[in-house]
Order: C-alpha cells, then structure tokens, then sequence
C-alpha cells in the first residue's frame, strides 16, 4: 500500500495509479479543494482527513511519499489540526518523523530549514537514525507561490547503508557520511556552522520586550531597533525609569536588529545582484545596519549586541562586519532573516 501525505494538485494520485490498484492508494489532505481534485481522479482512493486515524490503526505501507504542510498557522487545539499539528508549529518534520514509522521507505518534500541549525532536533534525530538515500534542492521556480521558502526532497531506506547523495541548489553533488552533528546548507555547498574562535561568545539578544518598556518614562536611554539601511539608532531610542531591568547597560559593544533582512534569500540570485537592487548608500545587506552602541544604553529585545571590551574594539568590529567581504560572507550563511547566535558562529572573531 502507498500513503500520499499531501497532494494539492493530486499529481502524486494520479502517478501511483500507474502502479497501485486505487484502493491500496491512501492520501491525507485537510483541504477540501485537494480532496476535491483527487476524487476527481479516481474516487476509489482512500482520502483521510484525520492523520491520527492512521497512526491509531498503526496501518503500515509499502511506501510513503508527498509534499505535507510545512507549519501550522491554526490554534493549538489537535481537531482543527485534523489530528496531524498539535500544538508543534513544525509540521513537515513531524509527518516526516511520523512516516518513518509506518513504512520502511520515505521520500516527502519539506523545508530545508532544518539542516544547517546545530540546535535543530529533528536534524540530530534523522541524521543519527541513518538511512538517507539523498537530500536534494528544489529550484526557487518549484513553488513560486512559497518562492522564500527554500526547500528540498528527502529520501529515507531502512535498508540504506552509507553515505548520503547531497545535491545542492547550484547543482553541486556530494556524498556524505551524515551524524548528528552534520549539519548542511543545501544553497551552500562550503558551509561550516561553526568555525574555530568565532563571535558566537559574544553575542545577546535583550530579553526586554518593547511592550514592557511602554509608559514607563525616566533617564536610563534604551535601544528598541536600528531602523532601515539609513536609520540611526537616536531614531529609535527611548528612556525608561532606573527601575526597570534592561540588558547590556554599562556594556561595550556593536548592536543590530535582531530581525533584519532577506528571509532565507531563496528568491534573490547572489548578493551582487542583491546589492545592486536595494536603494541605499550601505552594502549591509545581510545584517542591517551595525552601530557602535553608546556605554550607557541598553537594549531591548529588538536588538542584538556582540560584546566587546572597549569602544575601540567596537569600531574595528562594526568596521570588520560592515565590510563588503564579510557582508558578502555572512549572507551565504544566513539561515533566515533574523541575526542569530548560529550566524556569527559561522564568523571568525579578529578581536
């Protein structure tokens, strides 16, 4: 039997007709436009809405293949998750996990998001577990509706021993040993995620939401965000009472948005290009704007800082970081659009 985990166009249906008798195809789909274009294919599939029915009659199957919803943007109430969501916001990596289970072959199409995180559980779990066949890149045109959502199609074996073919976004094609510590940027083919001495020690994000600093007035100055690529941190800074606890007072250091950028930069070409297309005077592209942040001030969780020893320090860091190089280098790198602890352990400290 084959169980399609997603079908939106009800290609994968129509395709396993060439070789499953109708009713040994099973297809989960919550949307009822899908169910509507599979049924219109053959309306002896079996078509579920509850994924937890499934996993409750621990039915098994030859195969399982499909493109699952990548997250759940519902409540957390499990029935309107159809079974399948819970209260994870992943949902791509639990159907993956879950298919693992029920078939002793796996080949489904998530996001790639996964794979270069050194903190990302699922990618610990599956790489450990063994057994993938291949990860592929999907090209941006794949899906233009998600076209800032890179992802990727994974294929799983029980019965595969050895290394994995790793086909990334530039056509690059290596085979490697996967652990749980590898960790793979598939539109990167020369990602570290972690290089000796890095900038990841000195890196804190401010733990005061903004939203607790409203009306609370006073002398002490505090950092809510850096603006765009020609705003000023004086644009964005407020004073609150003494009272109130705010990181990173009396503190030496460079500061940038916490969140700021291109996504996962699937929908643009390289960063030449990208530079060329955004108006402004800067080639921050990658982080944003960088500032030497004042001694006293403090900053808010809109607002991440690189600690550093001295004002002088914090001039040649700003200068380092905001140089085209490392701007150019940190942009393959990025995982997404925000400035993280993960990104600058991919930098080296020259300090």
């Amino acid at each position: 039997m084959l169980l399609i985990i997603g079908d939106p166009k009800g290609t994968a249906s129509m395709t396993a007709l060439r070789k499953y008798a109708p009713e040994d195809i099973w297809v989960w789909e919550n949307d009822s436009r899908h169910i509507y274009t599979i049924k219109m294919i053959c309306d002896r599939i079996n078509v579920i809405t509850n994924f937890q029915e499934i996993v409750n009659k621990r039915m098994e199957f030859t195969s399982v293949i499909g493109n699952p919803p990548y997250t759940d943007t519902t409540s957390v109430d499990s029935d309107r998750n159809n079974g399948a969501g819970g209260c994870s916001k992943d949902l791509d990596s639990q159907f993956f996990e879950q298919a693992q289970q029920m078939s002793s072959h796996v080949s489904m199409i998530i996001r790639t998001k996964f794979f270069p995180k050194r903190g990302s559980g699922f990618r610990k779990r599956v790489f450990e577990k063994g057994g993938i066949v291949s990860l592929t890149a999907l090209s941006n045109d794949t899906f233009p509706s998600i076209s800032g959502t890179p992802t990727c199609w994974i294929t799983w074996s029980a019965t595969h021993k050895g290394p994995t073919k790793v086909t990334y976004l530039d056509g690059t094609v290596k085979h490697i040993v996967l652990t749980k510590d590898t960790c793979i940027k598939l539109d990167n083919p020369d990602y570290v995620s972690e290089v000796s001495n890095n900038l990841g020690h000195r890196y804190m994000r401010g733990r005061v939401k903004q939203r607790e600093l409203e009306g609370s007035e006073g002398t002490q100055p505090v950092l809510t965000s850096m603006g765009g690529f020609n705003g000023s941190m004086e644009d964005n800074l407020i004073y609150v009472d003494e009272s109130v606890k705010v990181d990173c007072v009396n503190q030496h250091g460079v500061v940038m948005n916490a969140v700021y950028g291109l996504g996962a930069r699937s929908s643009v070409k390289d960063y030449q290009s990208t530079v060329k297309g955004v108006n402004s005077s800067t080639t921050a592209v990658t982080t944003g704007p960088i500032h030497v942040k004042p001694y006293e001030y403090g900053i808010s969780s809109s607002t991440v800082i690189l600690k550093t020893s001295s004002y002088e320090e914090s001039e040649r860091l700003r200068d380092y970081l905001m140089s085209s190089k490392m701007q150019e280098y940190m942009f393959y790198n990025k995982i997404n659009n925000a400035n993280t602890k993960e990104l600058f352990a991919t930098v080296e400290d020259i300090l």
